[in-house]
């Protein structure tokens, strides 16, 4: 066997695609006799890291401080993704303000590179950056 696929039937039904080496041909083929021994199959999903930036600035009045920017780690090729930081301040002129640059894993969605949506194929780590603005001295 070199290739085996697998889809769901719309019931919950897992559906099988075998592929026999030596001819290439596909397990419905009206050359074999097929019978199946049901089995149980896990997936594992693939873990991998999302980040948003860190960076420290000194205050400025009315500018409101953000990095919007994400990272990804261990995303397999071919495959990309969208999200965005949604932390946003706008800093103390009398005090060191810090916050974390937070975003929702949930808004992280993970594609392929036919634009699938594959983002329940992945187990994702947040990890969140600081923000952080210093007051003028």
């Amino acid at each position: 066997v070199i290739n085996v696929g697998e889809s769901f039937d719309g019931e919950d039904d897992l559906v099988y695609t075998v592929q026999w080496k030596d001819t290439g041909e596909y397990l419905d083929s009206d050359n074999y006799e097929v019978s199946v021994t049901a089995s149980k199959i896990y997936r594992t999903q693939a873990e991998i890291t999302v980040a948003s930036h860190s960076f420290t600035e000194n205050y400025e009045e009315g500018k409101v401080y953000k990095d919007n920017a994400l990272d990804v780690t261990d995303l397999p090729e071919g495959h990309y993704f969208e999200g965005k930081a949604t932390t946003s301040i706008k800093g103390d002129p009398n005090a060191v303000t810090t916050v974390p640059n937070e975003f929702d894993v949930n808004d992280v969605k993970i594609y392929n590179s036919e634009g699938e949506d594959v983002t329940a194929n992945f187990k994702i780590t947040p990890v969140f950056g600081t923000i952080t603005v210093i007051p003028v001295q």
